[in-house]
């Protein structure tokens, strides 16, 4: 088998007399991996084929040279962690990944561009409505409970390599200091050696004296770079849908920049949802971000310039 063909310096020996015995292994090393990835560095893995042929002809019906069995034997470029203090840097191929290992925040980055800034984090807060403000709504209890004021706090964090990719493991608590209830949960990032791309899995359960009707909104939220303008989505559209006002959109795929989801009100309030979505991409000319569930439930979405507290400040 010439390496050489496949755009690697050198070629292995030649097997034609090895003599695996069976229930026997035989461990053979590769070249050496930095001058083998030389021509090319923009890689993060690369593909040897394994193939068992015969030697003679002494099997009835199969030829000497006849393969009996193949496998592609995939190597990938291990990432490294680096630990600064409380921030915890993963480097794999193009990417790099922060930690905060005290607030839990997470970055992205990809060839030098900043995917996420902040996040994503569990957030149980949206912007008032006019109804919510009302003396009857929900805005005075969210009030009295502090919801603005929640914060995530990490409890501890784990992490470990291995062949399938680096997994890293938050356990959070989600909370307002001066409030005894609160949200425990699990933050679980996993980055797979097969690609650019981040996956994180989320579960958590309300502790403490609580009522459900105190969290105003489960979910996830992040902050991009100003410069992802650019958004497209298959799910509801094209304007905005809640789940208690959504049989009007239709679902399909639509397209629109960040500024034109946002719904003009004239009291500043919660706004720009879309619901029932199977995929969404945000970016700009030189970046998408592309966010799916791996479960087949739909899922909603929000992009705006601005926090849901300044919002509630106008």
């Amino acid at each position: 088998m010439d390496l050489s063909a496949m755009g690697f310096p050198g070629a292995l020996p030649d097997w034609s007399d090895l003599n695996i015995l069976p229930a026997r292994a035989h461990f053979y090393t590769y070249p050496n991996q930095e001058s083998a990835l030389t021509l090319n560095r923009d890689q993060s893995h690369f593909h040897t084929s394994i193939l068992l042929g015969l030697t003679d002809d002494s099997l009835k019906f199969l030829m000497s040279g006849m393969v009996i069995r193949s496998d592609c034997v995939r190597r990938h470029d291990s990432g490294e962690f680096q630990k600064s203090g409380t921030k915890l840097l993963y480097k794999s191929g193009g990417s790099s990944f922060g930690f905060d290992l005290l607030q839990g925040n997470a970055t992205w980055n990809i060839n030098g561009v900043d995917i996420f800034q902040r996040g994503p984090e569990l957030s149980f807060h949206r912007a008032l409505t006019q109804n919510d403000a009302a003396s009857s709504g929900d805005g005075p209890i969210w009030e009295q409970e502090k919801i603005p004021m929640i914060y995530p706090q990490v409890r501890d964090v784990t992490w470990r390599v291995d062949d399938g990719g680096t997994v890293l493991h938050y356990k959070v608590r989600v909370s307002v200091k001066t409030r005894a209830w609160g949200v425990e949960a699990d933050m679980i990032y996993k980055i797979p050696t097969s690609g650019p791309q981040r996956q994180l899995e989320a579960q958590g359960e309300l502790v403490g004296k609580n009522e459900l009707h105190v969290i105003p909104r489960t979910g996830l939220m992040a902050v991009l770079p100003k410069s992802f303008d650019d958004v497209s989505w298959f799910g509801r559209g094209p304007g905005e849908s809640y789940k208690d006002s959504k049989q009007s959109s239709r679902i399909g795929q639509y397209s629109s920049t960040v500024p034109d989801l946002f719904t003009y009100y004239d009291y500043p309030q919660e706004n720009g949802n879309r619901e029932d979505l199977r995929w969404l991409k945000i970016g700009n000319k030189d970046v998408t971000l592309d966010a799916r569930r791996t479960e087949s439930e739909p899922f909603s979405f929000t992009a705006r310039r601005y926090m849901p507290f300044d919002l509630d400040d106008v």
